[in-house]
């Protein structure tokens, strides 16, 4: 498909822009250009066969360029009459149309859902929640590791590894163990039996 006849150059977006906008990857934009998507290039009147395979290693999204080197690719790209034969290969900006609020696509089926960042728990909420174990086991420490996953679980949220560290030396300094000493305290003494 060539060019566009619908040229306001307000609505034009780079293709790195409308892939950030869209939450598009380079393989669903070049899917929608394949599918009629309105596209114009730089300088105007180049056609792209956007199905041929040279397309894909040579399109630069985030630039919103194709560079096609010489001798590769001319079935991929037609150049504006007169047809020129170029020598050096070819560099084209590529801009795309957003599509309308009737045309925008669903999501493709393989494409996860994007993932609610979770919010970092407060630093009295991480206290309780280290306190909280420690009632819980005040005779079998868990590691670092364990204590962390632990704490993620209870808060619904990474603590922070710092935080646990810092509340770990004021609170229970009793429970850091030296190194070398073993992970539990009850199996230690029942070996020792």
């Amino acid at each position: 498909m060539p060019s566009s006849p619908r040229d306001k150059d307000a609505t034009w977006r780079s293709a790195g822009a409308l892939c950030r906008e869209f939450d598009w990857s380079k393989r669903r934009l070049i899917y929608e250009l394949e599918n009629g998507l309105p596209y114009r290039t730089i300088p105007p009147g180049w056609t792209i066969d956007w199905h041929d395979d040279y397309v894909w290693p040579y399109f630069n999204v985030e630039a919103g360029a194709i560079s096609i080197p010489y001798g590769m690719g001319f079935a991929a790209i037609v150049p504006p009459p007169p047809k020129t034969f170029w020598d050096r290969g070819v560099t084209l900006g590529i801009e795309v149309l957003p599509p309308t609020d009737a045309e925008v696509p669903a999501p493709l089926a393989n494409t996860p859902a994007a993932l609610p960042t979770p919010r970092r728990p407060s630093d009295a909420a991480v206290e309780q929640c280290f306190r909280g174990i420690m009632k819980e086991r005040p005779d079998d420490p868990p590691d670092e590791k364990d204590m962390l996953a632990e704490m993620k679980g209870r808060l619904g949220a990474p603590p922070g590894r710092e935080r646990v560290r810092n509340i770990w030396k004021t609170i229970a300094p009793q429970w850091k163990r030296p190194r070398g000493h073993p992970r539990n305290f009850n199996s230690a003494k029942k070996s020792a039996v």
